[in-house]
């Protein structure tokens, strides 16, 4: 209970004279920086605001739709809610201003609320507050339990009439630029960042800037948790079952867990539909699975966790840590030479965004490292997960996570340990050779390389500070599960198969979505390219692509642009340029997402321009991803095929306006909706200047065009997640302890690894048992029109799925 109740520390902060009463009882000296913000912005902000009032209030005509809403709230009130959730975004590389206005207006809301309350049924506020005061409650605890109390129980009693959206937006965009006004410290600006499938006729979005001094000064003031601290924390019992999707999770009143699945209907009248027909499913097997996996005992390695803060508070920035100082940005120079001035500018402006991504990416390390150490102190947690809208196991918890990044899963460790035994040493130098990036050779070979260095693990082991080979594993991508499998290792060096191991070993899936793509038809000839079919060494899909790609370079010498690639690639296309292209191949892939990602590796290999000119990037992109996309569509014909027919099958039902809904063999109904969306321009003036801001507003009905663009990926994670629910109710089942999952990547402690390597492939072979697009069909034909005419299944080809079984690397 006490910690879930440390969990809404960062909610609501009090009104001035609150936080002035607070802070001379000494309960706030960890958030001092934040305080001091705050304190110091809230007069001003409230005095901008009580001028605006009166100013529109004066005024002859229509009145702004803002003005009615904000004269129901105490000026200091609305300027502290304002000022918490603009400081709160400093953390965050884009503050984009409709969502943090929206933000704004929606606790202003729950401030009138408040103070309706009071007025209108003072004895069950007065009742509330004397049961609060005799709990001890903590001003978050409050907020939050009057906000759930006030819509169950009082609104309707006293006649409550609820903000519009429109009312929340206009009151948060005039909050903001009362901060503006009132702080001179922040500026609307036009985004920096280029949106993801941005178009010409688009808007550009619109974001709140903050004064560098700011940012600077929040970014060195890491002792102030109240920026940093999680929403959610891990529980200190193991999370509560769930046996329905409204409750499990956290335990208390004091922190209410989410709705347990994050389903695609933002409109408000099919997010009730969704909530109302998944209360109504009867899932088992779904929910034995999820309680499986969240009742998993963990721990923070305190190893890693020392060398980890060692790093941070030297600012070594090293192993994936950014530098917490940011880089300087070169003087002007002195010329009027305007090539120089470019030059410049271009430099400054990468300084620049480096600079915002560090402060965004020093925020969450803190808030990182901020977590385990407290979590440090308990001897065994647990994350509550919750699911997606196609079965997906989430940790609710997000700044520390078993599926978190390199530096969460280094931080964390199985709380239960169990002797390595006769095979767990095997598997704690594959894990080893993996996080080294070892993970394409044969197993033999993955261990021959652990065996070889000895005396460089044992080396790290005894002082990592100072024997920093680690920090470099996988190009730093793994510095820290690295760190902590060297650990692990040297301890099983020095005591044997005795060893007590309490390290999470994690094998992947090769191309996870391939696999299912390919078993779903039986693809013998994709399913060999990721391993369904035993090898004497693992096959790479990247690299056979990449080989691919280098034959039709090859073919085309002579060519401007093939000539200036076979210069960069030096006789071999490296893997990493066909790695993100073959991956995203399943979950819809597109052409333009092709250039993206090579553009991104092209800037990082050739950022001088040296090999590719500046003027040639364009048309290099374009000639390159053309020849990719055809060397992809030669070696995974059969994956797009079955792409194609659900696509096809998907666009023909969504004609009757109904969302397809789909039963995986775990168990689990996919409800497959993706809501039309109607354009709302919004006119306003915000720091003296008038900005026209679009907002997209979610409709009750299906948008079939998105709804067949997400038809591929949604069934094959599907899919996915039905495998990984049948396999953790076989390990269930087989009595092991302790798992971890990451979608296609699943761990366990290495004495266990021999059954957790023989449950994917019989979970995986059970799930491909089914007939699964036979019944995809169905399903589509259910909500389909009568008398539709459907395209033919996919022909099946000659895999046996029952020899995953014995694939080597199915797995690795």
């Amino acid at each position: 209970m006490n910690i879930e109740q440390e969990m809404l520390a960062q909610g609501r902060n009090r009104m001035q004279s609150r936080v002035n009463k607070a802070h001379e009882k000494k309960d706030m000296t960890r958030l001092r920086p934040y305080r001091s913000l705050l304190k110091e912005f809230i007069e001003p902000v409230a005095e901008n605001l009580e001028k605006w009032i009166e100013l529109a209030s004066s005024r002859r005509g229509t009145k702004p739709i803002a003005l009615a809403r904000l004269k129901q709230v105490p000026p200091e009130t609305s300027a502290l809610v304002a000022l918490r959730a603009i400081l709160r975004m400093l953390g965050v590389e884009r503050r984009l201003v409709l969502g943090m206005a929206l933000e704004i207006g929606t606790w202003i809301e729950h401030e009138a609320q408040a103070a309706l309350w009071m007025e209108e049924d003072e004895d069950s506020w007065k009742a509330m507050t004397h049961i609060f005061k005799t709990r001890g409650s903590n001003a978050a605890h409050m907020r939050r339990s009057r906000v759930t109390v006030f819509n169950k129980h009082v609104a309707e009693r006293i006649g409550y009439q609820a903000w519009t959206e429109e009312e929340r937006r206009r009151v948060g965009l005039q909050m903001i630029d009362c901060v503006i006004q009132g702080t001179g410290r922040f500026r609307i600006v036009k985004g920096q960042q280029k949106p993801r499938g941005f178009s010409a006729n688009k808007t550009w979005p619109m974001e709140l800037q903050a004064d560098p001094e700011i940012i600077t000064w929040l970014g060195n003031a890491m002792d102030d948790e109240l920026v940093f601290w999680p929403a959610y924390l891990p529980t200190v019992i193991k999370p509560k079952p769930w046996d329905g999707p409204k409750d499990g999770g956290y335990w208390t009143p004091f922190a209410r867990s989410p709705f347990l699945i994050r389903f695609k209907a933002q409109h408000e009248e099919q997010r009730q539909k969704a909530i109302d027909e998944y209360t109504a499913l009867d899932m088992p097997l779904v929910y034995e699975a999820l309680n499986y996996i969240q009742d998993t005992g963990w721990a923070v390695n305190e190893r890693v966790l020392e060398v980890a803060q060692e790093v941070w508070e030297k600012d070594l920035a090293i192993a994936g840590l950014p530098r917490k100082e940011p880089e300087k940005v070169d003087p002007r120079p002195d010329t009027e030479d305007e090539a120089a001035l470019k030059e410049w500018r271009e430099d400054a402006s990468e300084t620049n965004t480096r600079n915002a991504k560090r402060v965004s990416q020093c925020l969450a390390a803190q808030r990182t490292l901020n977590t385990a150490e407290r979590m440090n102190q308990e001897p065994e947690f647990w994350f509550p997960h919750m699911l997606d809208f196609r079965s997906r196991m989430y940790p609710i918890v997000s700044d520390l996570s078993p599926q978190g990044n390199d530096l969460h899963r280094g931080l964390l460790t199985f709380s239960e340990g169990k002797p390595v035994g006769e095979h767990g040493g095997t598997w704690l130098a594959i894990h080893l050779a993996n996080q080294f990036g070892l993970d394409k050779e044969s197993f033999e070979d993955r261990v021959a390389w652990v065996t070889e260095r000895k005396d460089m693990w044992l080396s790290i082991a005894k002082d990592p500070m100072s024997d920093r080979r680690w920090a470099d594993a996988d190009d730093g991508d793994s510095a820290w599960q690295a760190l902590a499998a060297v650990l692990e290792y040297a301890g099983y060096l020095r005591e044997g198969p005795d060893f007590v191991s309490h390290l999470p070993v994690r094998v992947d899936g090769t191309c996870n979505g391939l696999q299912h793509l390919s078993a779903m038809v039986r693809d013998h000839i994709g399913g060999t390219s990721v391993n369904l079919v035993n090898g004497a060494s693992p096959r790479d899909i990247y690299m056979e692509v990449a080989e691919e790609l280098m034959d039709m370079l090859l073919e085309r010498q002579g060519d401007q642009h093939a000539d200036m690639w076979l210069a960069l690639f030096n006789g071999k296309v490296p893997r990493e340029v066909t790695k993100r292209p073959v991956m995203i191949l399943p979950y819809g892939g597109t052409r333009q997402a092709y250039r993206e990602y090579t553009k991104e590796w092209l800037d990082k290999v050739d950022p001088k321009h040296q090999v590719i000119p500046k003027e040639h990037r364009y048309p290099a992109l374009g000639f390159l991803v053309g020849l990719m996309w055809t060397a992809v569509e030669r070696k995974l014909s059969k994956a797009r095929e079955v792409m194609k027919w659900l696509q096809q099958c998907s666009k023909i039902a969504s004609q009757s306006g109904r969302p397809i809904y789909w039963k995986t063999p775990a168990g689990f109904v996919v409800r497959h909706f993706y809501g039309e969306r109607e354009q709302k321009k919004i006119e306003t003036r915000i720091d003296g200047q008038r900005i026209q801001l679009t907002n997209w507003e979610h409709q009750p009905t299906l948008d079939t065009k998105a709804a067949a663009r997400g038809i591929a990926p949604n069934f094959v994670h599907s899919m996915d997640a039905s495998a990984l629910m049948t396999c953790a109710t076989l390990m269930k089942r087989e009595g092991v302890r302790s798992m971890t999952v990451i979608h296609d990547a699943y761990g366990t402690l290495a004495g266990d690894m021999e059954t957790l390597t023989r449950c994917i492939r019989h979970a995986f072979v059970e799930t491909y048992r089914w007939p699964v697009l036979e019944q995809f069909l169905e399903a589509c034909m259910e909500v389909g029109e009568p008398g539709t005419a459907w395209p033919a299944l996919p022909d099946m080809g000659s895999l046996n799925i029952e020899e995953v079984t014995e694939a080597s690397y199915f797995f690795a």
